[in-house]
Protein backbone atom coordinates (compact mmCIF):
# COMPACT_ATOMS: atom_id res chain seq x y z
CA UNK A 1 0.00 0.00 0.00
CA UNK A 2 1.39 3.05 -1.27
CA UNK A 3 2.10 6.30 1.62
CA UNK A 4 -0.34 9.20 1.24
CA UNK A 5 2.46 12.16 1.43
CA UNK A 6 -0.56 14.36 0.78
CA UNK A 7 -1.13 15.75 3.97
CA UNK A 8 2.27 15.81 5.07
CA UNK A 9 2.97 19.40 6.02
CA UNK A 10 6.66 20.05 4.85
CA UNK A 11 8.84 22.04 7.04
CA UNK A 12 9.38 25.52 6.36
CA UNK A 13 12.86 26.36 6.25
CA UNK A 14 14.42 28.29 9.36
CA UNK A 15 15.68 32.14 9.08
CA UNK A 16 19.18 30.67 9.01
CA UNK A 17 18.36 28.32 6.10
CA UNK A 18 15.91 30.40 3.94
CA UNK A 19 18.91 32.91 3.87
CA UNK A 20 21.75 30.95 3.12
CA UNK A 21 19.54 29.41 0.64
CA UNK A 22 18.51 33.00 -0.87
CA UNK A 23 21.65 35.35 -0.59
CA UNK A 24 24.87 32.48 0.29
CA UNK A 25 26.67 31.86 3.45
CA UNK A 26 27.48 35.55 3.86
CA UNK A 27 23.70 36.70 3.76
CA UNK A 28 24.12 39.03 6.83
CA UNK A 29 26.98 40.87 4.66
CA UNK A 30 23.70 41.92 2.80
CA UNK A 31 22.10 42.67 5.55
CA UNK A 32 21.15 46.33 7.07
CA UNK A 33 20.35 47.23 10.88
CA UNK A 34 16.63 47.46 9.58
CA UNK A 35 16.61 43.91 7.72
CA UNK A 36 17.87 42.78 11.01
CA UNK A 37 15.27 44.46 13.13
CA UNK A 38 12.49 43.45 10.49
CA UNK A 39 13.77 39.49 10.83
CA UNK A 40 14.16 39.51 14.19
CA UNK A 41 11.30 37.55 15.44
CA UNK A 42 11.77 35.19 13.51
CA UNK A 43 15.43 34.47 13.94
CA UNK A 44 14.25 34.38 17.68
CA UNK A 45 11.15 31.92 16.31
CA UNK A 46 14.16 29.69 14.68
CA UNK A 47 16.33 29.45 18.19
CA UNK A 48 13.08 28.12 19.77
CA UNK A 49 12.40 25.61 17.10
CA UNK A 50 15.66 24.16 16.97
CA UNK A 51 17.70 21.42 18.73
CA UNK A 52 20.00 22.79 21.27
CA UNK A 53 22.75 20.46 19.86
CA UNK A 54 22.08 22.64 16.12
CA UNK A 55 23.05 25.54 17.61
CA UNK A 56 26.67 25.07 16.28
CA UNK A 57 25.68 25.67 13.14
CA UNK A 58 24.11 29.21 12.89
CA UNK A 59 27.30 30.27 16.01
CA UNK A 60 29.07 31.98 14.11
CA UNK A 61 26.51 34.38 12.69
CA UNK A 62 26.04 36.02 16.42
CA UNK A 63 29.51 36.88 16.26
CA UNK A 64 28.69 39.21 13.75
CA UNK A 65 28.33 42.23 16.17
CA UNK A 66 25.65 44.24 13.74
CA UNK A 67 23.78 41.31 13.92
CA UNK A 68 24.13 40.31 17.59
CA UNK A 69 23.61 44.28 18.48
CA UNK A 70 20.52 44.63 16.20
CA UNK A 71 19.36 41.61 17.41
CA UNK A 72 19.72 42.26 21.44
CA UNK A 73 18.22 45.82 20.65
CA UNK A 74 14.75 44.26 19.06
CA UNK A 75 14.28 41.66 22.02
CA UNK A 76 14.97 44.36 24.46
CA UNK A 77 12.64 46.66 23.27
CA UNK A 78 9.88 43.52 22.40
CA UNK A 79 10.56 43.07 26.50
CA UNK A 80 9.67 46.40 27.23
CA UNK A 81 6.56 46.79 24.78
CA UNK A 82 4.86 42.85 26.24
CA UNK A 83 5.82 44.06 29.55
CA UNK A 84 3.81 47.60 29.60
CA UNK A 85 0.90 45.09 27.77
CA UNK A 86 0.87 42.52 30.38
CA UNK A 87 1.29 44.91 33.32
CA UNK A 88 -1.74 47.26 31.64
CA UNK A 89 -3.79 43.90 31.09
CA UNK A 90 -2.71 43.24 34.97
CA UNK A 91 -4.01 46.58 36.07
CA UNK A 92 -7.15 46.66 34.25
CA UNK A 93 -8.06 42.97 35.42
CA UNK A 94 -7.85 44.07 39.26
CA UNK A 95 -9.93 47.28 38.54
CA UNK A 96 -13.13 47.20 41.01
CA UNK A 97 -16.19 47.01 39.10
CA UNK A 98 -14.38 45.63 35.89
CA UNK A 99 -17.13 45.00 33.23
CA UNK A 100 -14.78 41.79 31.63
CA UNK A 101 -14.18 40.28 34.95
CA UNK A 102 -17.60 38.33 34.90
CA UNK A 103 -18.17 38.39 31.02
CA UNK A 104 -19.10 35.25 30.09
CA UNK A 105 -18.12 35.93 26.27
CA UNK A 106 -14.61 36.95 27.20
CA UNK A 107 -12.01 35.34 29.06
CA UNK A 108 -9.33 37.99 30.12
CA UNK A 109 -7.78 35.71 32.00
CA UNK A 110 -6.29 34.03 29.08
CA UNK A 111 -5.32 37.14 27.62
CA UNK A 112 -3.44 37.84 30.67
CA UNK A 113 -1.79 34.21 30.25
CA UNK A 114 -1.00 34.94 26.93
CA UNK A 115 0.64 38.61 27.26
CA UNK A 116 2.50 37.56 29.94
CA UNK A 117 3.87 34.38 28.46
CA UNK A 118 5.29 36.83 25.46
CA UNK A 119 6.65 39.08 27.97
CA UNK A 120 8.38 36.14 30.11
CA UNK A 121 10.03 34.82 26.43
CA UNK A 122 11.47 38.21 25.19
CA UNK A 123 12.99 38.12 29.21
CA UNK A 124 14.81 35.23 28.20
CA UNK A 125 15.68 36.22 25.07
CA UNK A 126 17.00 39.63 25.93
CA UNK A 127 19.39 37.91 28.98
CA UNK A 128 21.12 35.25 26.78
CA UNK A 129 21.41 37.90 24.16
CA UNK A 130 23.21 40.27 26.97
CA UNK A 131 25.32 37.68 27.66
CA UNK A 132 26.27 36.29 24.13
CA UNK A 133 27.06 40.58 23.78
CA UNK A 134 29.16 40.50 26.86
CA UNK A 135 31.20 37.44 25.62
CA UNK A 136 32.18 39.46 22.43
CA UNK A 137 33.24 42.06 24.42
CA UNK A 138 35.26 40.35 26.48
CA UNK A 139 38.37 40.38 24.73
CA UNK A 140 39.26 36.71 24.92
CA UNK A 141 40.63 34.50 22.18
CA UNK A 142 38.09 33.38 19.13
CA UNK A 143 37.94 29.34 20.58
CA UNK A 144 36.40 30.88 23.80
CA UNK A 145 33.88 33.33 22.59
CA UNK A 146 32.72 30.88 19.97
CA UNK A 147 32.21 28.21 22.91
CA UNK A 148 30.60 30.16 25.30
CA UNK A 149 28.05 31.94 22.30
CA UNK A 150 27.07 27.95 21.07
CA UNK A 151 26.44 27.17 25.18
CA UNK A 152 24.04 30.91 25.38
CA UNK A 153 22.84 29.67 22.18
CA UNK A 154 22.01 25.78 23.52
CA UNK A 155 20.76 27.33 26.70
CA UNK A 156 18.21 29.37 24.81
CA UNK A 157 17.16 27.07 22.91
CA UNK A 158 16.39 24.73 25.87
CA UNK A 159 14.50 27.67 27.63
CA UNK A 160 12.30 29.19 25.33
CA UNK A 161 10.50 25.26 23.96
CA UNK A 162 7.98 26.07 26.56
CA UNK A 163 7.63 29.92 24.65
CA UNK A 164 8.08 29.03 21.12
CA UNK A 165 4.28 30.26 20.22
CA UNK A 166 4.50 33.31 22.36
CA UNK A 167 7.16 34.83 20.41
Amino acid sequence: MAKNNRNKKKSRPGYFEQNIREFGEDFLEKKTAKDIDRDAQRVFKDIAFRSPDDMINIAPYFQNRTFLNNLANSANDAYFEKYAIYSGVNMFVTTPNNPLINNPYYDINRTLTKVKGEYEAYAIITRYLNNIVSVMNSGNDGVWINTMIIDNLRSLSATLKPYRYSI
